[in-house]
């Protein structure tokens, strides 16, 4: 089976789990307007944080569409800040690699506290090119 045809709904071959919306709860609507593949990608994030200090982190892309992204931070950010995000779609590091990469801004359109420190945060893309 050839995975890059347009029928494949498949996305093992580039290590990501295929978007099962609605699998678990089929009484509840979807929300989503497009697929999402699910898997760790390494990401680089840069803004300003809820403290006004700028930073970059080196993290992990949890999901992404075609509309954003969501990425585990390391501090707290609040809705409506704009990042800046790399990402490769590929589990390993983003150096000295030949893997599709992605530059985005986006602006952050949820946070979730995952515990004290960390946060889950849905980044809407602004712009985007593949670099």
């Amino acid at each position: 089976m050839n995975h890059l045809t347009p029928q494949s709904k498949d996305n093992s071959s580039l290590g990501f789990k295929p978007d099962r919306r609605g699998a678990r709860r089929p009484d509840v609507p979807v929300r989503r307007r497009g697929e999402r593949l699910y898997g760790p990608c390494v990401a680089l994030v840069r803004g300003v944080d809820a403290e006004g200090q700028e930073f970059t982190e080196s993290t992990v892309l949890q999901n992404v569409s075609a509309g954003g992204l969501y990425v585990n931070l390391q501090r707290d950010v609040r809705l409506g800040t704009r990042l800046f995000v790399v990402f490769a779609f590929s589990p390993v590091a983003l150096q000295n690699v030949p893997v599709p990469r992605v530059a985005a801004h986006g602006e952050v359109r949820r946070v979730d506290a995952l515990d004290a420190k960390a946060r889950g945060v849905g980044i809407q893309f602004q712009h985007h090119r593949f670099l």
